[in-house]
This record gives C-alpha cells, sequence and structure tokens, in this order.
C-alpha cells in the first residue's frame, strides 16, 4: 500500500515536499493540553482539547481510501480555518541496528512524516517519563527552541476522568493519547508532531520502534 501514498491530491510542488505552511511559533502562557484519538475505526481521527475539552484543532477524514492516501481536513477552531491534507497509510520497515529494529512512518501530502517535521524545524528528544517506565515523553524543539512536552497517558486522558478509572486502566499507556504541556499558541505544526506518533509505533523522532530503548542504528 506504501507505493500509493499520497497519489490524490496535493504533493509538493514538484519538489517532494508538502505545499502546506504552518503558523510560526507563538509563545504564550504554560498550559496543559490534551490529545485524543478515535480509537476502534479504520477512519482514525484526532484532535485537541484544552482542560474544558473544548476541541480547539483537529483532523478529521473526509474520504478513507484502503489503497491511496486518506483525505482529511485539519480544522483550526480558534482561528476558523481548515486544510485538506492527504494522510497515507502506516509503513513499517526493518532496519538494522543493535537489534533489528523498525522504522514506522507514513506520508503527510506525500512526504515521510519524519522528513516532514525535520525540515519544518522540529527536533524531538525522546525519554522516560519520571516513575513511569516504558512510559514515553517527548520534548518537541522547534528551530531549537522549546514548544511543548508531549506525555503518554491512558484512554482517560483528562485527569478527572482517569480518578475514576481502575488501577489497572491507569497503568496502560493508550496509543494515541497524550497530554501535552506547552506554550505555544499557533497549535498547527504541534498537533502534526503528536499525530506522528499517535499514527505510529514509532518511540522517537526518526520513526525508530526500538531507539529509545537500545539506542539507533
Amino acid at each position: 500500500m506504501g507505493l500509493f501514498n499520497g497519489l490524490f491530491g496535493k504533493k509538493d510542488n514538484g519538489s517532494g515536499k508538502s505545499s502546506v505552511s504552518y503558523a510560526p511559533s507563538v509563545l504564550g502562557e504554560p498550559r496543559q493540553l490534551y490529545f485524543l484519538s478515535d480509537t476502534g475505526t479504520a477512519k482514525v481521527g484526532h484532535r485537541i482539547e484544552d482542560a474544558d475539552r473544548k476541541v480547539l484543532y483537529e483532523a478529521k477524514v473526509t474520504k478513507f481510501s484502503l489503497v491511496g492516501a486518506t483525505q482529511m481536513d485539519f480544522i483550526d477552531h480558534v482561528k476558523g480555518t481548515t486544510t485538506p491534507r492527504q494522510v497515507g497509510h502506516v509503513i513499517d520497515t526493518d532496519y538494522h541496528s543493535v537489534l533489528i529494529d523498525n522504522h514506522s512512518g507514513f506520508k503527510l501530502d506525500g512526504e515521510d512524516i519524519w522528513k516532514h517535521l525535520k525540515r519544518n524545524g522540529i527536533a524531538i528528544e525522546s525519554s522516560f517519563m519520571s516513575g513511569k517506565p516504558l512510559w514515553p515523553q517527548y520534548r518537541v524543539l522547534r528551530d531549537g527552541q522549546e514548544i511543548a512536552i508531549i506525555q503518554t497517558s491512558g484512554a482517560r486522558v483528562h485527569e478527572e476522568d482517569a480518578a475514576k478509572s481502575s488501577k489497572l486502566g491507569s497503568m496502560i499507556p493508550a496509543p494515541g493519547f497524550f497530554r501535552i504541556q506547552t506554550r505555544e499558541k499557533n497549535l498547527d505544526l504541534l498537533f502534526v508532531v503528536a499525530m506522528a506518533f499517535a499514527r505510529t509505533s514509532a518511540l522517537d523522532g526518526e520513526g525508530g520502534s526500538f531507539g529509545l530503548l537500545f539506542g539507533k542504528k
């Protein structure tokens, strides 16, 4: 299926790069946001909510394809804008490291998601959350400046919901659910960073699944 990624719609202006641009980074007061994914369906969407559960930014499937890229609307509810984009299927590729590692990624507007993030000034430092071994967290830098810490969460991402869940439920990380500590006002690029981890099994900014544990290739 990877051969068909990004065939339908925006690709690159002939250069192999997405034509979509992002708002510049603007830092404000610290806040905590919540990233949720629609699980249990092939038409997986994502959203960022604030503490009051107001949706600030989301990506909704408008046309799902089994063979080509899925068409999604990226909606900034704060600015009132909608940007159609093409999201390819997740592809896992083995490569050799100290161990056999796995590269997990997809194409966004025809470009590998991890290359896309790097090209837009994103660097990611991976580590584990304090007191929670095997719960990854990601320090996100844009042009060398920290804009967010993305922390793995359970499926009940809001604290009040997590408090009502079983102890076992609070011990299990849920793919596609994060708590985000950020001062970033413009959420478009930060959303794409969280979405990259939500849609793949990657644990680092290279798309690796074991690099955080055992070192990169």
